[in-house]
């Protein structure tokens, strides 16, 4: 994934849902490498420089995956949302997150999408889960005329 088509998938996203910007934006694997994180993320934060995303946040990473981002970025994700149950978690990345200001979010992953659709799996599976995931979990947005829009 590189960090043009990152950002091109952002901005159909949002053309598609007629918003002019998204609250929250994840990262919902780290890619295969990452050089391919760190270009989906840069991408990410110059959409948040440019006020289309309000806030950036990572995904199942652990804490070496979140670490290897922290080498490249310049804006540490405000998130970090995992699979958490109990008897269930990582312990490790927990506390890293608590240490470093990053809210650990527990979540489930919907058994129902193929896990194969992430940002960084390239092509039109990873544009739509990015825009399933907007639609129905990042809350509101403004549209282009400045209404608010679930």
């Amino acid at each position: 994934m590189t960090k043009a088509a990152a950002t091109k998938f952002i901005t159909d996203d949002l053309e598609q849902m007629g918003l002019t910007y998204i609250d929250l934006m994840l990262v919902h694997w780290p890619c295969v490498t990452a050089a391919e994180t760190a270009a989906v993320w840069s991408a990410m934060e110059d959409m948040l420089e440019s006020k289309q995303l309000r806030a950036l946040g990572v995904s199942n990473f652990k804490q070496a995956d979140i670490e290897a981002l922290a080498a490249s970025a310049t804006v540490q994700p405000a998130v970090n949302q995992c699979s958490m149950a109990a008897g269930k978690t990582d312990d490790a990345t927990l506390a890293y997150c608590q240490a470093h200001n990053i809210t650990y979010e527990a979540c489930e992953r919907n058994r129902s999408l193929p896990s194969s659709l992430t940002l960084c799996g390239g092509g039109s599976g990873a544009n739509a889960l990015a825009s399933f995931l907007q639609r129905a979990m990042l809350g509101l947005g403004r549209d282009r005329a400045g209404q608010l829009s679930a």
